[in-house]
């Protein structure tokens, strides 16, 4: 038999498979509740940068199990997907950061900070759901300055490392 046929025959058995339909699948893990105060061990909080503060503007930071000032951790930083979306199989994107699930799915809670950023609008003065705003006001300049803002300040305040 031939390559050929042999890559078609695959692809044939491969798209015969049915995905499974994800809300069907017990969750292995549970995002933490956002919570209000200062950020601690095991914690997920609302935040502002400084520089932000008297604006919309706002992240969502946890802190892993085990975390405590002095030590040095890896730090995962994530953007919400574009909202609003519903996949078929129930998967859903508001757009919110608070709504965001990688950053904990990847680290289980543990050995990482993550930080979930917003996009920011054409202003920088508050978080939009869909990438930077109104097609009328988009700009990117914002939502980057925050990132770059943010990011080392977390480093220096929470104990990020900024090469892991």
């Amino acid at each position: 038999m031939g390559l050929q046929k042999l890559v078609a025959l695959f692809s044939v058995a491969v798209h015969a498979v049915a995905a499974p339909d994800i809300r069907t699948e017990k969750p292995d893990l549970a995002v933490p509740p956002l919570a209000e105060g200062k950020p601690a061990a095991g914690k997920r909080v609302k935040a502002v940068h400084p520089n932000w503060r008297g604006t919309a503007v706002y992240h969502v930071l946890y802190l892993p199990t085990g975390w405590k000032p002095g030590k040095k951790f890896p730090v995962i930083v994530e953007f919400a997907g574009n909202g609003p979306y519903r996949s078929p199989y129930g998967d859903v994107s508001t757009g919110r950061h608070e709504g965001s699930k990688m950053g904990y799915g990847i680290s289980g809670g543990k050995g990482f900070i993550w930080l979930c950023l917003p996009y920011l609008d054409g202003a920088g003065k508050g978080n939009v759901t869909q990438w930077w705003g109104t097609p009328q006001k988009r700009s990117a300049l914002p939502t980057v300055a925050y990132a770059k803002k943010t990011v080392p300040w977390i480093c220096d305040t929470f104990g990020g490392d900024p090469k892991r």
